[in-house]
């Protein structure tokens, strides 16, 4: 079955939010959606909820569920929903974040109009770290649409210019034939995906309406630097992702 949009969701340790995001997913008003979940060897109880909400949901036939014996890490599962997706167009969403009801909707519909490899939505930044007041990243409403456009103005843009790869959507022909992948590591893998990315792309969009709302939330990989403890292998791969941005 095809689709023209694939949500896909890496999912690891996120039982406390992953029914909030999995609803704010199925609520969306958009109805060619694959709904591509990876169990990335979560042990905490996230899957249970995942399956119970397939199970109840009247989308159940659109959500394909996926298994990592072990855990490998959000990179390596980017890639595994890079590899599967069925949808022309592909959304990646975290297991602990939300989006609007008409998200994709919003997202395609530019898509459409303009031709574009690319559409940025804005976000709301939730902090439940710091509990400071939540904080909206808004982008210009722009259509950049020559070669050189989109590198341009993330590289004039690089202190503001949110560089996660959710709440994005990206054609599926222009990543694979680009052949973009996520390196094998914990933290910084958007950053690299990202900049890589804008410097191929020829025509993107950035909407200013918030469609997506990102949480903040202790013992996130958003606040990896921030554990009490660190494996050496982890931070061996992320000083690779340093050296892989300076090249």
């Amino acid at each position: 079955m095809k689709y023209e949009v694939t949500i896909g969701i890496p999912v690891y340790r996120s039982v406390n939010y992953i029914a909030d995001t999995m609803e704010s997913a199925l609520n969306q008003t958009f109805a060619s959606i694959e709904f591509l979940i990876v169990d990335d060897g979560s042990v905490d109880g996230s899957m249970d909820v995942v399956e119970r909400l397939t199970r109840e949901s009247n989308r159940y036939q659109d959500i394909r569920i996926l298994h990592h014996k072990i855990n490998q890490g959000v990179g390596v599962t980017r890639n595994h929903i890079l590899d599967e997706a069925k949808g022309r167009y592909l959304y990646f969403l975290d297991s602990d974040d939300l989006l609007e009801p008409d998200a994709i909707q919003l997202l395609v519909n530019k898509m459409h109009e303009h031709h574009t490899e690319i559409v940025y939505g804005s976000l709301d930044r939730i902090d439940k770290v710091g509990h400071t007041a939540t904080k909206s990243f808004l982008l210009p409403n722009s259509c950049l649409l020559s070669e050189n456009e989109m590198a341009l103005y993330t590289f004039k843009n690089y202190r503001t210019f949110q560089i996660s790869v959710c709440n994005c959507l990206m054609d599926m022909n222009f990543i694979r034939g680009q052949h973009l992948r996520f390196l094998d590591t914990v933290f910084w893998e958007d950053l690299a995906f990202t900049y890589e990315m804008v410097t191929k792309v020829s025509r993107a969009v950035l909407v200013s309406d918030v469609t997506y709302h990102y949480l903040c939330r202790p013992g996130s990989l958003s606040h990896y630097q921030d554990r009490e403890q660190l494996e050496k292998s982890e931070i061996q791969k992320n000083v690779q992702t340093i050296d892989y941005l300076k090249a």
